[in-house]
């Protein structure tokens, strides 16, 4: 790569969206989200993924919300 005109390591940078949004942060985020639906104390009391997710979400959106925090940078997807 040092005799390719152009190339410069300069020009190298971490690419975020595959290394965090599409890449290993992204399936540790889901794996927490598992853990956190499986042993939440509230969450047991729900009988499918569905609703303990949904309500470890409900409780992650009303954090951001009393600390003025966005809960997402592309809700809605």
């Amino acid at each position: 790569l040092h005799t390719v005109d152009g190339w410069s390591a300069m020009g190298e940078m971490a690419d975020l969206l595959h290394s965090l949004w599409t890449g290993t942060a992204r399936d540790a985020v889901g794996s927490l989200l598992m853990e956190l639906a499986r042993y939440h104390p509230q969450a047991t009391a729900y009988a499918t993924w569905d609703e303990r997710l949904s309500l470890v979400y409900e409780e992650f959106t009303d954090f951001c919300r009393r600390h003025g925090l966005r809960p997402s940078s592309v809700d809605g997807l």
